[in-house]
């Protein structure tokens, strides 16, 4: 018997494979918009009826389903408003388990109201089975005795509620069941398609499109669905739906608002608008709802909420000749709609071989050390093929871009976290700054970095390093032109020299515990500098050296017999193929900051002294930051800057760097997000000599960006990637700080097998100009995480020579 039943089942054809996968969307979303509910975004008590158990989803998942429930739902109070007191019907195309109906009509707004759900024969018989078993969903139902017959393919019809399984692609069978019904193909009519017609066919949807134009004598259509395809998100999104085996059909025919826009107008309809959810967000919201769900769960997902929200749009059309704003009332701004246009193809870009070590993470930091090794600490990431916040230092050799793994593993060293930042120490070693581990763990220990290669290493970091985004390139390298892969050291620059510059001894006396009032400083104008504090003598014995072993290859740095160092609490030596990394815990006083994690950090050295800038972050109370302070790295006291002129306020996922014009020490902060949440396009400038800050006026084309990365080469700002509310993903922007002329050139075009995600990476500056991307991506909303495939070398000598 059993054998006979196998034979006689029917074969599922490709088709039904198809349907029964895009059904399976329905179950997927029906969970995560009952976790939303549960988790008070969104108030509808019905649809936990349609779900076996309750699961909760992640933050991202709940915020991005909020926003979707809530801007349909808007349009839907909208339509019933607008026709109130008069007889109107809603047809659902696609519904699934859809819960409006029960809602609404819970809250009394369903007078004089029919409503059509259309779905596949499965899912509505699934459907009716729950309502029929459940008494608070049936309860609400109209039965007065004149229900028709269910026949194929009507499954349950009352006076005010149909349920019809019906294939959209059917469209005589779909009349004649509304017909069957009792449908008003005069009354009006809100035709609602919420993530149903990209799974169609052109063909198809836009045959769907046209016949409820010519259908319904006064109807809109509302719908729900996904564009911009063709970037590294969309990419990724497109390959999450394909694997599920619902894919995407008609996203690329029309990709964008406008196209989609002009197939309505095309097909008939008389009006028709078309927004993204960044600008929904912004206008269906206000200001107090925002902060409302900001309490809610602890979201750290900016960058992953942005992009969603550009890839789904809302779409309102009307066969009327006037139509009301079913969207929001006032249009948006001209910062989120205007997208300054980029250049294209001036951009050129390398990735990694797949046999190599690579770095795959992100919320990390990297640094370059000697003009050759990156050191990348922390991050969320992939560490022996688990996804983890990262424990493990990699280390990259920019002139091979092979990485490996130096695994610290100290419980009691804050190595694992997130959306810190660093700075390389005029030393070369690397200071981490900040960051957390999760929102409720903030990290408190600042950590110093001290990489050190074993004496078999072909090529020694040199001793004089210099930070990842100097003011200018240093003089004791250069570059060979004809073999752009190798760092040469320069011989004209003895040890001696580079010992004297690495320690400065003129300041032995304030940072190894001697006379603080640098009575035989030689330059004495340090100490004396009025727009900065003095450095602060250092409580380390004068006899302290560097405590390497005997083996130790950098002699000209254990023969100075001190070091310039901050106070440690204390270190820990991490062995690894080729050296050793030592790390410590660096001793703070003075106006320590409060703990935070999404700030900007610069060095800025001023005559020999290395100080440590910062600004702006976030807290566990989700407050954004407004204050800047600055550290004496020598004796580790930080100081609160009190400064004036054009501040830049509260920012976080921003970036800052330093830069020196003509002599005058600046400190820049580059874009970021402001307290409500809005991208900027802004940049400061602090005047290190006065403590005033100023805002550079841009002209040309500059994007709105955060969780980029930035550098200056020479007058010129380099700002890498980022996000912002545009539907245009920022490649490369450059500007002239001293003119304030800019442009932006976009990255090469992605492709499904190398897809590269410019946010919540780093980058460092390699001494010939070239920019190595380290890590990138982010958890993309309920698609999955992607962690680019990195090193990436990306060349912008074209770019540079295109801006004056």
């Amino acid at each position: 018997m059993e054998q006979k039943e196998s034979t006689e089942r029917k074969p599922k054809t490709s088709k039904s494979r198809r349907e029964t996968a895009v059904q399976g969307t329905n179950d997927n979303s029906i969970v995560s918009k009952c976790s939303m509910s549960a988790a008070g975004y969104f108030s509808d008590d019905f649809l936990r009826h349609f779900v076996a158990k309750t699961t909760r989803r992640a933050p991202l998942i709940n915020r991005g389903y909020f926003l979707r429930a809530v801007c349909i739902d808007q349009v839907l109070r909208q339509f019933l408003t607008k026709h109130h007191g008069c007889k109107k019907q809603i047809v659902s195309l696609g519904a699934g388990f859809d819960s409006a109906y029960f809602r609404l009509k819970a809250e009394g707004l369903l007078l004089d109201t029919s409503f059509y759900e259309i779905d596949f024969p499965e899912v509505t018989k699934r459907k009716y089975a729950i309502i029929q078993s459940n008494s608070t969903l049936s309860g609400l139902l109209n039965f007065d005795g004149n229900e028709k017959t269910p026949v194929p393919p009507i499954e349950l019809s009352t006076s005010d509620y149909c349920l019809l399984g019906v294939d959209l692609t059917q469209l005589n069978t779909l009349e004649a069941a509304l017909r069957l019904c009792g449908a008003d193909f005069d009354s009006p009519t809100l035709l609602l398609s919420e993530c149903v017609m990209t799974y169609m066919t052109r063909r198809c949807s836009s045959a769907l499109v046209k016949w409820a134009g010519e259908t319904f004598q006064d109807a809109f259509f509302i719908m729900f669905e996904q564009i911009n395809p063709d970037d590294a998100f969309g990419i990724f999104m497109q390959n999450h739906f394909h694997t599920i085996g619902s894919p995407l059909k008609c996203i690329t025919s029309f990709p964008t608002v406008e196209s989609q826009i002009k197939r309505f107008l095309d097909l008939g309809w008389q009006k028709c608008k078309c927004h993204d959810l960044n600008e929904i967000y912004r206008h269906c919201l206000s200001a107090e709802e925002r902060a409302r769900i900001e309490t809610l769960d602890p979201f750290d997902e900016y960058e992953e909420f942005n992009l969603k929200c550009a890839h789904y749009f809302l779409l309102v059309a009307s066969t009327s000749s006037s139509i009301a704003d079913f969207i929001f009332t006032q249009p948006p701004t001209e910062s989120m709609s205007h997208q300054p246009s980029a250049v294209p193809e001036m951009v050129s870009q390398k990735g990694l071989p797949a046999d190599r070590g690579v770095v795959k993470r992100f919320s990390h930091s990297s640094a370059l050390v000697g003009g050759r090794y990156v050191l990348t600490a922390g991050g969320f990431g992939e560490v022996d093929g688990r996804h983890q916040r990262v424990q493990e230092v990699s280390l990259t050799d920019t002139t091979t871009m092979e990485t490996c793994l130096i695994r610290c593993r100290s419980e009691d060293i804050q190595y694992s976290r997130m959306y810190h930042s660093s700075v390389v120490l005029s030393d070369g070693r690397v200071l981490l700054l900040g960051g957390r581990q999760s929102p409720f763990f903030l990290c408190s220990q600042l950590l110093l970095l001290d990489l050190v290669m074993s004496s078999g290493t072909d090529t020694q970091p040199p001793a004089s390093s210099y930070s990842s985004i100097p003011p200018r390139l240093p003089q004791e390298t250069v570059q060979d032109v004809n073999t752009p892969d190798v760092l040469i050291t320069n011989t004209e620059l003895s040890d001696s020299n580079r010992t004297a510059e690495r320690t400065c001894t003129e300041h032995v006396c304030v940072r190894n515990g001697g006379d603080s009032g640098c009575a035989a400083c030689v330059k004495s104008s340090v100490c004396d500098t009025p727009s900065l504090p003095p450095p602060q003598p250092c409580d380390v014995s004068p006899t302290r050296t560097l405590g390497l072993d005997a083996d130790c290859t950098r002699p000209d740095v254990c023969e100075s017999g001190v070091r310039s160092i901050l106070v440690t609490e204390r270190e820990e030596r991490t062995e690894f193929e080729g050296g050793h990394l030592l790390t410590s815990i660096l001793k703070q006083s003075g106006d320590i900051p409060c703990a935070r994690w999404r700030h900007a950090s610069a060095l800025v050295t001023v005559e020999g002294h290395d100080w440590v800038f910062l600004h702006g972050g976030r807290t566990q109370k989700a407050e954004v930051l407004s204050d800047t302070f600055m550290l004496d790295v020598y004796s580790g006291v930080w100081t609160k800057v009190e400064s004036t002129g054009d501040h830049p306020g509260s920012l976080h996922s921003h970036t800052m760097v330093s830069w020196d014009e003509r002599g005058v020490q600046q400190v820049v902060v580059v874009g970021g997000v402001d307290g409500d949440q809005n991208p900027q396009d802004s940049i400061y400038l602090l005047n290190l000599s006065s403590l005033v800050w100023r805002r550079l006026p841009v002209s040309g084309a500059f994007l709105a960006r955060y969780s980029h990365s930035c550098h200056v080469v020479g007058d010129k700002l380099v700002c890498v990637g980022g996000v912002n509310l545009c539907r245009q993903t920022p490649g490369i922007g450059i500007v002239n700080l001293s003119t304030g002329q800019a442009q932006e050139f976009s990255f090469p075009s992605v492709t499904r097998t190398q897809l590269l995600m410019y946010h919540r990476h780093d980058s460092v500056l390699l001494p010939d100009g070239r920019i190595v991307v380290l890590g990138g991506g982010g958890n993309c909303f309920s698609f999955g995480t992607h962690l680019n495939h990195t090193p990436v070398v990306v060349d912008i000598a074209r770019c540079l020579e295109a801006v004056p």
